[in-house]
């Protein structure tokens, strides 16, 4: 047994102590001393029952899989158990049944059934693909009575992996395996990543349930994964699918939950969509679906058209992209009663079916009629839901009838997919079909950066005139309410006058039709003289790799959201992010390693924070490193789409007309005598003397 240690001797006593009821008699202990210093540890150590290696850190730096490698060629056994010191015996067999399963053919590893303090269960086997693409353990959390799905939390199985809080495999295939990757997963994920590679050598693990054991997890080192190393996982086994979770459970779940689920038995045949955008302004969720449908398009097998009830500047990207684009307010009547609704709900679904399209993607809870057409006209649907509002409330915007319409349309859809895992606990009174996913909104890198290196650094400084040693704080996004940018402003008016004269604020993103916009501006002119040029807004646009450019610090003052694109766009610059905690934002960043939070409207506290990064480059440099690690360790633009597209396919093969069975549409989506506009701010012109199906008529 190979147990590591820093200090903890309480810890340690209690694991050796409960050692002594094993049944299983042949077996030495090992310890770990990983530069322990506290005297009553170094004293019990020095008589304990055990071998004592001194290992330290080689870089000053803890690393689990390199101090176990190190511990296993110094030792000299058959077979090897690998013990945290934060367990605690509770079987008596645990150790004799782990070596029995070790000795039948095909065994690489076994691990032990894990009960937290309070008997529920910690581990019964890793799981890869929980936690959005990571891995996870079986069954965390259930009662240590609970069978779970199939009985499966309280059986021996196979398993993708075990954990090394307790793991028994043999000593020469550990070292013929290279043991514990030292380089990629030196604190975390080392276990799960050696029992990938024993899958790929052809090994099994073996969960062993007749070996249970406490886990005091994170009594010594504490909890929290490093990005660096969650980054190193999605690039290193992203691509892997457990073959011991089936695709009908819901990744989302630990406890091997069913969910309704297609899986598609096609991936050539291509798939008509149908997109609802509800705008097609430069803002967070149109570009979230102007992303979605460009990229499926791009990697192929489907053949998006957009229809939009509002015009906008990004109408003219789609047009760039080669996507039919549409822009029709009569499809939808949200306030002009039932009869109006119901006609425009008919519009929208003749238009369904005169385009022979396989599903539908509606984008935001505004697009609750494009899914009640969906349902009327048979056909699947998708809706990517960004508001973070309570279900309660959110419609009530609408007639009472309407908005009865709008909350039915939840259990319709083939999934329900939310980009943050606080909006979907908001919603999720309504999942009583099991229809809610979770994909989250993902930034693209490789554009993001070509737009950044056209826009050199000193150019982009330069033309804001922001000095050498002054430190740039960036705040965009529509200046609305929701947003809370008053916050900065009233932050920089707060500060000392020698913190003022180190900060340049851009705030980019005025909408001037809306008062809280306008107000922002009175507010800036309203700042004392030598503040007033320090703090610069600028009107919405989408060309904004100059700010990001000359940022030093980005700002997100946000009372309401969900999974902002602007954070990713953050992470992607590489800045120390100065942030409120709302909905799905801790769900991007790391309080205190790449991010500082301030509660909405504590302004005073939002000055302390921007003034102390400003004081300080080295801690700026420190967190900026830090988000460009947390990017990596979240999911990539190229899994959004790929996992979009799985979901688009198993719905479009949900419906009773399978895809290869679709009828074929007209060349274009839109078939049939619309009106159509080349540029925005043209005049409509008659689509049928042109013989052109496409209708982009101003809202």
């Amino acid at each position: 047994m190979v147990i590591p240690t820093k200090n903890q001797g309480k810890l340690l006593r209690d694991l050796l102590k409960s050692l002594e009821k094993t049944t299983y008699r042949h077996y030495r202990v090992y310890i770990i001393d990983n530069e322990s210093d506290d005297p009553e540890t170094l004293a019990f150590l020095s008589t304990a029952p055990a071998t004592v290696f001194r290992i330290p850190n080689a870089d000053g730096a803890f690393n689990y899989a390199a101090i176990h490698n190190e511990a296993v060629r110094r030792l000299d056994e058959d077979l090897i158990v690998f013990l945290n010191n934060d367990v605690e015996v509770i079987e008596p067999r645990w150790l004799s049944q782990m070596v029995g399963w070790s000795r039948l053919p095909g065994v690489g590893a076994v691990g032990a059934r894990l009960l937290y303090s309070d008997r529920r269960l910690q581990h019964a086997g890793i799981v890869h693909g929980l936690h959005e693409g990571l891995a996870g353990h079986a069954f965390k959390l259930l009662p240590w009575w609970d069978g779970g799905a199939m009985g499966l939390a309280r059986v021996s199985r196979d398993a993708y992996a075990v954990t090394a809080a307790c793991m028994l495999t043999p000593r020469e295939l550990f070292l013929a395996m290279g043991g514990f990757d030292e380089r990629d997963f030196g604190v975390a994920y080392n276990d799960a990543d050696y029992g990938y590679r024993l899958h790929d050598a052809g090994y099994r693990s073996v969960v062993c349930a007749e070996a249970e054991l406490f886990h005091h997890e994170g009594a010594t080192r504490g909890f929290g994964d490093a990005p660096r190393e969650e980054a190193n996982y999605r690039r290193v086994h992203g691509h892997r699918r457990d073959p011991y979770f089936s695709p009908h459970l819901d990744p989302r779940s630990e406890a091997f939950v069913v969910q309704p689920t297609v899986v598609p038995t096609s991936d050539r045949a291509p798939v008509r969509l149908l997109a609802v955008s509800h705008n097609l302004n430069w803002e967070g969720a149109s570009r979230f679906e102007l992303e979605l449908m460009t990229g499926l398009k791009t990697v192929g097998g489907f053949e998006p058209a957009v229809v939009s009830p509002v015009d906008g500047p990004l109408r003219e990207e789609y047009e760039r992209a080669g996507i039919d684009i549409r822009v029709d307010p009569s499809l939808v009547s949200i306030f002009g009663g039932a009869v109006a609704y119901a006609e425009a709900r008919g519009r929208t679904v003749e238009l369904l079916k005169e385009g022979g399209f396989h599903a539908l993607h509606a984008n935001t809870l505004q697009g609750f009629w494009a899914v009640d057409a969906a349902r009327a006209a048979g056909l699947p649907s998708i809706w990517s839901v960004h508001e973070s509002e309570p279900w309660r409330s959110y419609f009530d915007q609408f007639p009472s009838d309407i908005a009865r319409i709008a909350l039915s349309c939840m259990e319709s859809p083939y999934r329900v997919v939310f980009t943050a895992r606080s909006s979907s606990e908001i919603w999720k009174d309504l999942e009583t079909r099991g229809n809610f996913g979770l994909i989250r909104y993902a930034l693209n890198v490789d554009r993001f950066r070509d737009e950044l290196a056209a826009c050199p650094r000193d150019v982009a400084r330069a033309g804001l005139g922001i000095g050498e040693d002054e430190v740039c704080v960036l705040l965009l996004g529509t200046v609305c309410e929701r947003k809370g940018q008053h916050d900065l402003v009233h932050a920089f008016r707060a500060m000392p006058p020698e913190a003022a004269r180190r900060l340049r604020c851009v705030v980019v993103g005025a909408r001037d039709s809306l008062e809280y916009s306008r107000e922002l501006r009175r507010l800036a002119s309203d700042l004392p003289p030598d503040r007033r040029e320090r703090f610069r807004i600028v009107d919405e646009t989408g060309a904004t790799a100059a700010y990001w450019q000359a940022a030093d610090v980005f700002c997100c003052s946000s009372r309401v959201e969900s999974y902002p694109h602007v954070v990713l766009e953050a992470l992607g610059r590489g800045l120390p992010i100065v942030t409120t905690p709302v909905f799905g934002i801790p769900e991007q960043v790391r309080r205190d390693l790449n991010a500082l939070f301030y509660e909405p409207g504590d302004v005073r506290l939002l000055a302390r924070h921007l003034d102390a990064l400003a004081r300080d480059p080295a801690g700026r440099a420190a967190m900026a490193a830090a988000s460009s690690w947390i990017l990596k360790a979240l999911p990539s633009h190229a899994d959004m789409i790929a996992q979009y597209g799985r979901l688009f396919r198993a719905a479009a093969e949900s419906a009773s007309g399978a895809v290869a069975g679709a009828r074929t549409p007209a060349a274009s989506a839109f078939a049939g005598p619309h009106l159509f506009r080349t540029r925005i701010g043209e005049p409509p012109v008659d689509a049928a003397a042109l013989g052109t199906g496409v209708e982009t008529s101003a809202p």
